[in-house]
């Protein structure tokens, strides 16, 4: 076959009988020196061929790879027959990086594979099965020497390594920590740089709790954390700026409802709130219905039914039953009560001479201007007022 190409050559001379077909073997006549000095030439072109196709044998481990190299170096120098800086060899890899590692060529000693600027090696900056293209250079780790990865992944962290090796989409979720978005809290704790794009939902079902901030400028501009409140019981869940920080011009922010929640940004300086879910407490059971705004407002109603007598009282006409209950939940002070004729609807007034407390009312009387009216009356009461 005629050796038309540099891949035709072969390694061993007295194979190279030709250049493009033209005998090199000295039978026609040729001076069999330069013939046997071409076909040298043809080896030596042979052996940089195979040792830039990474297609000799590599052994060792991850941390310390062994080749056979076509070349016959002998040392590392710059002498005959030793590898100098410049040298370029390739290596088809039999396992993925874990992090620093060797290369020991033909036996004469292992000599550190570095990175691209003299940088350590790290896990994952190849995989197995990958070809490695090397150039050694003498003056690289502390000039002690090192074969220089030229196609190594650059500026990419150890996490993004990670991520763009992770084997499928659970193995990349958990690697972001998207598997771990919402986080379930029952105790006070503080939120660190790695909660970034977290939601917590916090219970305070067995005490109030509280829920402290990095500081904004650890953080960062864009840092987000969203906390939930998900009990419903009183206790409140207390988010606490770090120091003299803020969270929209207030050292904390109170969380007092089920189901409460608060989307908070870092501005790199202070804590703002983004977005909100403030739905109000709606409860009703045997003493009527309330509703809690977040804001402190809270609003009881019931319909209280009396039977009883009427009787003059000068002008007019009182019932002989007044109407008395609790309310639906309690108040933290005083509220403002009012009564309204629910049954019959007209000709009737109602009037609360004892008033009520924090829990309950009492004496709520029915008048009546006119004669004598029904015996089974109906009241509408409300309370405003406010739950903390």
């Amino acid at each position: 076959m005629a050796k038309s190409y540099l891949s035709d050559y072969s390694p061993t001379p007295a194979s190279n009988t030709d250049i493009d077909g033209v005998d090199s073997t000295g039978a026609t006549g040729r001076v069999k020196d330069g013939d046997n000095y071409t076909r040298s030439v043809m080896s030596h072109l042979a052996k940089f061929y195979d040792d830039l196709g990474a297609v000799n044998t590599v052994g060792g481990t991850a941390t310390a790879i062994t080749v056979t190299a076509a070349e016959g170096w002998t040392a590392y120098g710059s002498s005959a027959n030793q590898i100098d800086t410049g040298t370029i060899l390739a290596i088809k890899t039999g396992s993925a990086a874990t992090g620093a590692a060797t290369l020991n060529v033909n036996g004469i000693g292992a000599k550190a594979i570095r990175g691209q600027g003299d940088v350590a090696i790290q896990a994952n900056d190849w995989i197995a099965g990958a070809i490695l293209i090397l150039r050694y250079d003498a003056s690289f780790n502390g000039a002690a020497g090192a074969w220089v990865l030229t196609n190594t992944i650059l500026s990419l962290t150890p996490f993004t390594r990670t991520l763009l090796d992770d084997v499928d989409a659970a193995a990349a979720r958990t690697t972001l920590g998207a598997d771990t978005l919402y986080v379930s809290m029952s105790i006070d704790f503080s939120v660190v740089a790695g909660d970034r794009g977290k939601a917590f939902g916090v219970s305070a079902s067995g005490a109030a709790r509280t829920v402290t901030l990095l500081a904004a400028a650890t953080a960062g501009v864009g840092f987000e954390v969203i906390v939930k409140k998900t009990d419903g019981s009183a206790n409140t869940v207390t988010i606490d700026a770090d120091a003299a920080e803020t969270i929209d011009g207030a050292t904390t922010y109170v969380l007092r409802l089920k189901d409460n929640a608060v989307r908070l940004r870092s501005d790199g300086v202070n804590w703002r709130v983004v977005a909100s879910h403030l739905p109000a407490e709606y409860g009703v059971g045997a003493n009527g219905s309330y509703l809690r705004f977040p804001d402190g407002t809270q609003i009881c109603w019931q319909n209280i039914t009396v039977t009883g007598t009427w009787g003059a009282s000068g002008n007019v006409f009182i019932f002989s039953s007044s109407a008395a209950g609790n309310w639906a939940a309690a108040f933290a002070a005083q509220p403002t009560m009012a009564a309204f004729n629910s049954s019959p609807t007209s000709g009737y007034f109602w009037t609360a001479a004892n008033g009520c407390t924090v829990t309950d009312f009492a004496g709520v009387s029915l008048w009546r201007a006119s004669a004598a009216g029904a015996t089974t009356n109906t009241v509408g009461l409300i309370g405003i007022g406010r739950w903390f």
